[in-house]
């Protein structure tokens, strides 16, 4: 029974139909699961529905249960991280998460550029700079780190070459 669930989450999902998403999980979430990984698969993906539904008391609550459970779920590290960067709040935590999974994975690019971004909202250009030029070097072609380095080397001074990055 629980894998019709998880077809339906995964579709409703990638359809971005975030609060049917929520809805399933907390459906799927009382019936007898044996298989706590998927509930906890399931679970991040409510907690990224949460936070695209700008519910972030319940995103967080998401999270730090899914980490509860499983300190090292690589997904929700970096999700929970940046969206704590985005919003500003609790870097330190975000720094410690994001900190941590890069320690677990310094091989994805994502997770690099979580780092960097963490590390600048909590004001450590220089370091921040060479998370971004490490995520840079392992996927050119992503725009959003291009983006995220041209505003860490703004706020370093380096305005043309910022201006540079932006325009890539």
């Amino acid at each position: 029974m629980l894998s019709v669930y998880q077809f339906y989450v995964v579709a409703a999902y990638l359809k971005k139909e975030f609060r049917e998403v929520v809805e399933a999980v907390d459906y799927a979430s009382m019936l007898s699961v044996d298989n706590q990984q998927v509930m906890i698969d399931l679970l991040s993906m409510q907690g990224d529905a949460y936070h695209a539904l700008k519910e972030y008391h319940k995103a967080d609550s998401v999270y730090e249960y899914i980490l509860f459970k499983d300190a090292d779920f690589e997904s929700v590290l970096n999700n929970y991280s940046y969206n704590l960067a985005v919003r500003g709040e609790n870097l330190d935590k975000a720094l410690e998460m994001s900190t941590h999974l890069v320690e677990l994975n310094s091989m994805s690019a994502t997770f690099l550029d979580t780092h960097a971004w963490v590390l600048y909202k909590n004001g450590k250009l220089d370091e921040a700079l060479k998370y971004m030029n490490d995520a840079i070097a392992k996927y050119n072609s992503n725009a959003v780190y291009y983006e995220h380095r041209g505003d860490i080397k703004f706020s370093l001074g380096q305005k043309d070459e910022a201006l540079s990055d932006w325009e890539k």
